[in-house]
């Protein structure tokens, strides 16, 4: 973004040094341009004593937008018109230097941009206070701040920061032992509701901003220890800035309990139904609607809890963190201008980083491919198997919805983090509900992976034979920015149903599992228990089961389908069922050679085969491409065999190359 200069940038930073940037005093020029001091100084305690300094959170904007002329140390340096912004506001305000990486950070040096990205985990933690930019002000803004300043100070006295994740996920449904912080913040929220005063619509507005979509940000807001949010001239502390925010999920969540939705993890999918019913918003529904913002944005939810979960316990491995940044179903994933960022941009958090082994590397012969294909093998080698399950692509988040492609130049086996990521269907890092590979024998069955110049990447797994696909049934890609398509779920249940009763002479299913197949299947035999946590499917999921199967049979009998209005009062009853079915998404009902029935990915095809992996928590399906290489295609979930029921001895296993 930025033009740079030698008379700026003499020479390369060395390790333990980095730039801070000083905003002369609109005094001290008679110049129309914002003059800067860069000036070097010692981050580590080798380098020196080093010096108290801000730093700077912000967007760098897209490529095209409007470009500003600045002086810094006498000399023209362009940046972009959002961080100009932030230094003219921040101008006169400040006494200490700045770091801000546009800037402070010679862009065009890879070597220096390697070395200095490295260390930007010390830099934050280091700062004596983050400045979060959220871009211009205006009039609604500043009373919304003014307004969060207020219910966030308020929300922390109710106890709201002794509220642990799960308790958010299952608001109200809280430990007894929190009762008292529940019926509080209950409190707060009725008053806050009766008040009519707080601007729920700019906030709605607000979490959209495009700061809580930037991925570097997630590493910025959690290890800076003092923060604070500031929009145009109105500013608040960072503290009682996510208080508030979160104060506000609870009051959302608190709307969508009459529809039966535990907690704030599904947003979205209840988003319209909710506002319709919510009279302080009513009269600006239709312009929220037209937008997708139906609800405060998931995405900025879960962007700023990132920052507990990496502040408190153990911390998020690499793999969590990037899972939380690319595959939020129901708002899009974290966006980077470089491909290479969408990892470089979390190792300085993730726990796990050292035992990785990667590198900030910005050589131009280091691609994005390669990052990538690297961090995938070296979460294989630890025994991260679940990364085969990230390597299926989803769709824009935007009108027309497209589906993507993957990225040709990727191995199959190798996630592509720039595209939009759909998310696993056995990804549970805390409840890891399957357990297909439990009785396989796990002998010398480590995985390798082969990576050779100039880029040949091979990964080569023990796994068992499970057989090929035999039929396949419809597409079924439901989609959390639509309506739940009623007619397409009927299809999946009547191909489950079909596929089951064609697999009688097999007997690979007891009379127990064939019964229970028809409503375990559509949900992957999983739901989100009363605790939000994911667990076996239980009673619970066929009662809503039937309901919703009910309620398909009755729109069959009308000449006109129900209103969506209609559904707000009845879609309660089976609403967790119509979602665990939506996270089976991009799937196909399936039948193997052997009998079993399951959901395979969406681009499978007759005579793919199918592979249990030595450790891991899934089969997965493959295409022949040679006769001694298979691609991966995706997970698939086979009914019947998810527990480890299958038992056999070393000889059934086989080396594949996946490529």
């Amino acid at each position: 973004m930025a033009t740079t200069s030698h008379s700026i940038y003499p020479s390369q930073l060395p390790t333990g040094y980095i730039r801070l940037l000083t905003i002369l005093p609109r005094a001290a020029s008679n110049s129309p341009y914002l003059n800067l001091h860069l000036s070097i100084a010692a981050l580590s305690p080798e380098a020196g004593l080093r010096p108290s300094y801000l730093a700077l959170s912000y967007v760098w904007g897209p490529q095209d937008q409007e470009k500003k002329l600045v002086y810094v140390n006498g000399c023209p340096f362009v940046v972009g018109s959002n961080l100009e912004s932030a230094l003219l506001h921040l101008q006169d305000k400040i006494l200490l230097p700045i770091w801000v990486d546009a800037i402070c950070i010679n862009q065009v040096n890879d070597s220096e941009k390697s070395v200095q990205v490295t260390q930007m985990g010390t830099i934050y933690r280091s700062a004596q206070e983050t400045i979060i930019w959220l871009q211009e002000g205006t009039p609604e803004t500043d009373n919304l701040l003014s307004q969060m300043e207020d219910v966030g100070a308020q929300a922390i006295r109710a106890g709201i920061w002794n509220l642990e994740p799960n308790d958010m996920k299952v608001w109200p449904n809280v430990d007894f032992h929190k009762s008292h912080i529940r019926n509080a913040l209950q409190r707060l929220i009725d008053t806050v509701r009766k008040s009519r005063q707080f601007p729920i619509i700019a906030l709605v507005d607000f979490s959209y901003r495009p700061w809580f979509r930037r991925a570097w940000i997630v590493q910025e807001l959690s290890l800076t220890t003092q923060y604070r949010f500031m929009c145009g001239h109105r500013a608040v502390s960072g503290d009682i800035f996510i208080a508030a925010f979160f104060f506000c999920v609870l009051w959302f969540a608190n709307e969508l309990a009459p529809l039966a939705t535990s907690g704030v993890t599904k947003l979205i999918g209840a988003g319209k139904a909710l506002w319709r019913n919510l009279p302080v918003i009513a009269s600006a529904f239709p312009r929220i609607i037209n937008n997708q913002q139906f609800v405060i944005s998931a995405r900025a939810a879960v962007t700023l809890g990132t920052r507990r979960k990496v502040r408190s316990g153990a911390g998020l491995t690499l793999m969590q963190l990037l899972v939380n940044a690319f595959t939020l179903q129901s708002d899009g994933p974290l966006e980077a201008s470089v491909p290479k960022d969408k990892v470089y941009a979390f190792l300085g958090i993730a726990r796990d980083s050292q035992e990785l082994g990667i590198q900030p590397d910005y050589s131009d012969h280091v691609t994005y491919h390669h990052v990538y294909t690297q961090v995938a093998g070296a979460l294989i080698r630890t025994g991260r198997l679940d990364i085969l399950g990230l390597c299926r692509v989803g769709y824009l988040r935007t009108e027309p919805y497209s589906k993507v492609d993957r990225d040709p130049g990727l191995p199959s086996w190798v996630p592509d983090w720039n595209k939009p990521i759909v998310a696993a269907w056995g990804q549970c890092f805390e409840d890891e509900i399957y357990h297909a590979s439990r009785n396989l024998p796990g002998i010398n069955a480590a995985p390798t992976v082969l990576i050779t110049p100039p880029l040949a990447a091979t990964l080569r797994l023990k796994a068992m034979f499970l057989g090929t696909v035999s039929q396949l049934g419809s597409a079924w890609t439901p989609q959390w920015e639509k309506e739940f398509d009623y007619a397409a779920a009927q299809v999946l249940l009547q191909e489950v149903e079909q596929f089951l009763s064609q697999s009688v002479s097999i007997r690979v299913y007891t009379d127990q599992q064939r019964s229970e197949g028809p409503w375990r299947i559509p949900i992957g035999d999983k739901e989100i228990n009363r605790l939000g946590i994911t667990a076996r499917a239980t009673t619970r999921s066929y009662k809503e089961y039937l309901e919703m199967k009910h309620f398909m049979a009755s729109l069959q009998q009308q000449e006109k389908g129900l209103a969506i209005t209609s559904l707000t009062s009845i879609r309660g009853r089976w609403v967790s069922y119509m979602n665990n079915m939506r996270d089976m998404w991009d799937a196909r009902p399936c039948v193997t050679s052997n009998g079993h029935v399951g959901l395979c990915p969406l681009e499978t095809r007759v005579h793919d085969e199918i592979w249990l992996p030595v450790g891991a928590h899934m089969p997965y399906i493959f295409r022949k491409t040679s006769p001694s290489d298979w691609r991966l295609v995706g997970e698939t979930f086979l009914y019947g065999i998810m527990d480890g029921e299958l038992s056999f001895i070393e000889q059934h296993l086989y080396e594949l190359n996946v490529v």
